[in-house]
């Protein structure tokens, strides 16, 4: 911090902040409770904007590049070209990182800046090897899943991580290359709506985890195609109601995790055509003793854990 404020002295002796910010204004703007590095970081980049003589790079922690490249990235809407990246690689290498250019990319660059997509992965040469019929993308900071049917083998993928992202929405039929999947984890996502048609094609999965997504409510049709899933995690996704006829056609569904949601009722007639069900989790939720004894009543033979 002592390195951050000695520089903004001598940046102060060089333009007036206030010049610089009429000269350039950024998209996004800061919001109220903008942390000390984020300011500090948008003015170090206002100022290398303006001039890039005026900063001195050198005397800057390590720790607040990231935060200044992603604000550096603002006036260039989402995405910094080949030309910028040099200048902003070559800037991190003089300062006191050892970065090679393959680890800033994803250490710095596409974590801290780059809304990424998979696609973005394939042109980088970042996408990991498919092994075993299994991808791993999870924690990679992806946006967006375009450029999953340009994956090489994508057919031969069995296994999909994806969890850990900042995906927000996924379009109907995004995954209907993949006809061989068996296992899709997207939990601790963004998500908060499933669009009727966006598992079609998956006509094999077994497992789906959506855990950990923002949900309030699933439509009827949300699972459509899922004919042979057997294992549904919905757990810790700010639930509060079911519509009667979500799970329709879940015929070989025999695991549902449902808990740690806001359920205050439930209508027993939901898990209604679940007739392969074996195990139902509704942990953590605020059922009344009446609505509990009402589920098991409508659920002979299966496991209810509340």
């Amino acid at each position: 911090m002592e390195k951050l404020m000695a520089f903004f002295v001598s940046l102060l002796m060089v333009t007036s902040l206030s010049s610089m910010q009429q000269q350039m204004r950024f998209p996004i703007p800061l919001g109220p409770n903008a942390t000390l590095k984020e300011r500090s970081a948008r003015e170090i980049a206002i100022a290398y904007h303006n001039d890039p003589r005026a900063v001195d790079f050198e005397m800057l922690p390590a720790d607040v590049f990231p935060e200044i490249i992603k604000q550096y990235a603002n006036q260039h809407g989402s995405e910094i070209d080949r030309q910028v990246f040099n200048r902003v690689y070559n800037m991190v290498q003089q300062s006191q990182s050892n970065l090679t250019e393959a680890q800033f990319i994803r250490e710095v660059y596409f974590e801290s800046i780059y809304p990424c997509s998979i696609q973005i992965l394939i042109d980088e040469e970042q996408l990991p090897q498919i092994g075993e019929g299994e991808l791993n993308l999870a924690n990679r900071n992806l946006c967006s899943i375009v450029g999953l049917q340009n994956i090489s083998g994508c057919k031969n993928i069995k296994t999909l991580y994806l969890f850990g992202n900042k995906l927000s929405a996924l379009n109907p039929g995004v995954f209907v290359e993949l006809n061989n999947l068996k296992t899709l984890n997207l939990s601790y996502n963004q998500l908060s709506i499933l669009t009727p048609g966006v598992f079609e094609g998956l006509k094999k999965l077994e497992w789906l985890f959506l855990s950990g997504n923002k949900f309030t409510s699933l439509a009827p049709g949300a699972f459509d195609g899922l004919n042979n899933l057997q294992v549904l995690y919905l757990r810790n996704i700010y639930l509060s109601l079911l519509d009667s006829r979500v799970f329709a056609g879940l015929n070989n569904l025999e695991w549902l995790f449902l808990g740690g949601n806001k359920f205050t009722s439930l209508d027993p007639g939901v898990f209604e055509g679940l007739k392969k069900l074996k195990e139902l989790s509704l942990r953590y939720n605020d059922l009344s003793e009446e609505n509990k004894a009402q589920i098991k009543v409508a659920l002979p033979g299966v496991k209810i854990i509340f």
